[in-house]
């Protein structure tokens, strides 16, 4: 487990540099700003929960700001564009330690099985990509990476499920019709990394300001 000294001795060159950042769809409706070689992390993170059981569609996901980490004078991970707040109006700072074994934390829609799915995504050399700081700090939004630049990529395979793919089409659909070519069917069989639904998803950021 790395130390926060490592995390940003590991990813200094990127602290505060919005030019090393790319949009990512969360849950397919909130895009965060990440570094673009924690992309695949990012999907296995929310392939990790959603594929658990967490409702979608959800809240907004918090990620890249230039900031301190508050009342103190040291850099947060978010500052490097390394840290996920999963879905924070629903997953508050409780600013205690949590116990392991316990299942679910009252006024946390996250759950232990979230929570160990995440934990169990690993880069090939087995090095958990993902710490939770709900177990330290009682921080049950935050995601950070654990490991250096270069060690990022994910050993699963994280595609969203079918299931899911078709249920974000759907709710896409409800609110922004008119920046679809086609019917809903036409882009559920498409891939979701595919060029042509990379520029969907621009159009539906447009629309919704």
């Amino acid at each position: 487990m790395a130390t926060y000294r490592n995390k940003i001795t590991w990813w200094a060159d990127y602290q505060c540099d919005p030019s090393t950042l790319v949009s990512l769809a969360v849950n397919g409706r909130y895009p965060v700003k990440v570094q673009a070689e924690i992309v695949p992390a990012v999907k296995a993170l929310e392939h990790a929960i959603v594929s658990n059981g967490y409702e979608v569609p959800m809240g907004p996901t918090g990620s890249y700001l230039c900031r301190n980490i508050a009342g103190t004078n040291l850099p947060s991970l978010h500052s490097f564009g390394i840290a996920i707040d999963w879905d924070y109006p629903h997953n508050p700072h409780l600013r205690r330690s949590l116990e392991r074994g316990a299942g679910t934390w009252p006024g946390v829609q996250l759950v232990e099985a979230q929570i160990d799915a995440v934990e169990a995504i690993t880069n090939a050399e087995g090095d958990r990509l993902w710490k939770w700081l709900g177990w330290s700090i009682g921080d049950t939004m935050h995601f950070e990476i654990d490991v250096p630049p270069g060690s990022t990529q994910p050993a699963q395979e994280t595609l969203m499920p079918t299931q899911q793919w078709h249920q974000l089409i759907d709710a896409l659909f409800e609110g922004a019709s008119d920046v679809y070519h086609g019917s809903p069917d036409y882009w559920k069989q498409l891939d979701p990394d595919s060029p042509e639904w990379a520029d969907f998803w621009k159009a539906f950021v447009k629309l919704i300001g």
